[in-house]
């Protein structure tokens, strides 16, 4: 069926965001602190939204590029697969309008104050919507990545898996177990040139904890798959893909995690 043009759309923004960062550049991968604070007509549409741990929000990315129709993520990589804008979280595109899920802190009257929305500071609010996290959630989903976890800036893997972490764990993602979980599955990633979520990629733990739940939610992947096992009697973590196994085992587990990704290494032994 030929597609036909429908009637224009009218769309009044409910609200405006409220942060600290103007431009795209500024803006951490991750996403940052913000407020939304909606239109003071509408206050009594959040009656109730207290009850929601995360909330889904609908933006207008008004500087966007609405010409683009394929893109690359320029910011991770620019010699990356181009593909359709459909095909992408790329913030320019025919209607720019963007879906994010982040976590609401607090309420106080119109405002909402959030964490990690990607959101420029005056950027319109078209919609909020409560989380559900079993209807919208999906553990299983997976997507093959345009750009390998090997060519990326170790900043950059680390800032993905960390939302990643923080999504799967909430506050026990700052645990040290989760926290050394995560050290070691983005130094693997690198070493084996392997995403993360690559059905090709299985894991095993030591230790029945944080660390062993982190890496469950870094690799998508769960005990029924087989990706991922319990063993007590083997190296803190072992990553096994593209043929080759590679084996952590901690040199201190009381010692806290580095701020730089660079020096992980040399929080473990690693064999291979």
């Amino acid at each position: 069926m030929e597609a036909k043009e429908s009637a224009p759309i009218d769309l009044e923004p409910i609200g405006i965001v409220r942060c600290a960062h103007a431009t795209r550049e500024a803006l951490a991968v991750q996403g940052v602190d913000a407020t939304i604070e909606v239109r003071p007509d509408l206050a009594p549409a959040l009656d109730g939204i207290e009850r929601c741990s995360h909330i889904v929000v609908l933006g207008w990315l008004h500087r966007s590029d609405r010409t683009v129709i394929r893109c690359r993520p320029r910011r991770l990589r620019a010699d990356a697969e181009q593909v359709g804008v459909f095909a992408a979280r790329s913030p320019d595109r025919p209607n720019p309008i963007s879906v994010t899920v982040v976590p609401l802190l607090r309420r106080d009257g119109n405002q909402l104050h959030v964490r990690n929305l990607d959101l420029l500071d005056g950027t319109p609010i078209l919609d909020l919507k409560s989380y559900n996290p079993g209807w919208d959630g999906v553990f299983s989903a997976h997507v093959r990545s345009r750009t390998r976890s090997a060519a990326l800036e170790p900043g950059l893997l680390v800032a993905f898996l960390a939302r990643d972490l923080d999504n799967h764990l909430g506050p026990d993602a700052a645990s040290p177990a989760a926290r050394l979980a995560l050290a070691a599955t983005v130094t693997a990633l690198r070493m084996l040139d392997i995403d993360g979520r690559d059905p090709a990629l299985s894991a095993t733990v030591r230790h029945a904890d944080a660390g062993l739940d982190a890496v469950i939610g870094l690799l998508g992947a769960t005990f029924a798959s087989g990706r991922v096992a319990l063993d007590p009697a083997g190296p803190d973590f072992a990553f096994t893909g593209r043929g080759r196994t590679l084996r952590f085992w901690v040199r201190d587990r009381t010692e806290p995690l580095p701020e730089d990704p660079a020096t992980w290494t040399n929080r473990f032994v690693i064999e291979s």
